[in-house]
């Protein structure tokens, strides 16, 4: 599936949760496709071009994300909202008539009722993007919590295309991401280390404290990072 592809998927998604005054859902795109749209390597832009895979955290709960795209724009609710667990829904768009060269997306919804944080480290980027059928903005989480997803990957277990995302938004970003490293997941960083031991000296340049990592890391065990239910969310807004 190309990149236009998905950018045309985006741009529905964009104009679906802004469609309705009394019902737009503030959102931001992190994961495969937005760290290739960001300028990630080739290898990064290679995986998404075979996952045709969508990600968002949207700062309504998933009834409102549903109201919100389920039948507009041409998406589609793949089960009922009910039948989810309360912090994500999935979804599906194409705008073929048999529904063919389908994207898939995934929400992950507010699952604690607090919309989107108000303190300023939640920070949205906005980025011009390309489709098929038009152009147009969309939303993008800033480098740091697209960095904080990444490492979350990372402590799941061992891509070589995570490894090369961290190292490009740690580095590329770096004016961006060094003065905001407290909001890095100690616990993250260390079970990242254990799949990726190689990101030790980009880690400790940054200034993350290693043997406090460590040492989260070896509480916490192996396989301990999961997607539990509000995880996602608490990781990436916390």
């Amino acid at each position: 599936m190309d990149i236009k592809r998905l950018n045309d998927a985006v741009l529905c998604l964009h104009r679906a949760f802004n469609a309705r005054e009394d019902n737009r859902v503030p959102y931001g795109l992190f994961g495969d496709y937005a760290i290739t749209i960001q300028g990630a390597s080739a290898i990064e832009g290679h995986s998404t071009d075979y996952k045709g895979y969508l990600e968002c955290l949207a700062g309504s709960n998933k009834f409102r994300v549903a109201l919100a795209l389920d039948n507009g724009e041409d998406f589609h609710l793949r089960l009922d909202p009910a039948d989810f667990r309360e912090d994500c829904c999935d979804f599906v768009w194409s705008d073929n008539p048999n529904g063919q060269d389908e994207v898939r997306l995934r929400v992950w919804c507010d699952p604690i009722g607090e919309g989107w944080p108000k303190n300023g480290d939640m920070k949205i980027g906005r980025s011009n993007v390309e489709g098929h059928r038009g152009s147009g903005e969309v939303n993008f989480l800033d480098p740091v919590h697209l960095l904080k997803g990444r490492i979350r990957d990372a402590a799941m277990g061992f891509t070589h295309e995570h490894g090369a995302d961290i190292y490009f938004l740690a580095t590329v970003f770096d004016k961006y991401v060094r003065p905001r490293i407290g909001l890095l997941n100690l616990d993250f960083v260390g079970l990242a280390l254990k799949n990726h031991p190689y990101l030790e000296p980009l880690f400790a340049d940054l200034g993350l404290n290693m043997g406090e990592a460590k040492r989260r890391a070896e509480a916490r065990g192996p396989n301990s990072v999961r997607d539990q239910p509000k995880d996602v969310w608490l990781n990436l807004v916390f």
